[in-house]
């Protein structure tokens, strides 16, 4: 288990952890989400 940072959720603080394969999904989704902000047809 890695530490990735802090989350909040509902008001509250807490540290979150993930094993390899979950920070790797993780990262794809975020590279997902930036790829689509960036790529999104104009408005």
């Amino acid at each position: 288990m890695t530490w990735i940072g802090p989350v909040q959720v509902e008001g509250q603080h807490a540290d979150l952890y993930a094993c390899e394969g979950c920070i790797r999904t993780l990262n794809g989704l975020v590279r997902e989400a930036i790829w689509q902000r960036y790529h999104a047809p104009a408005r």
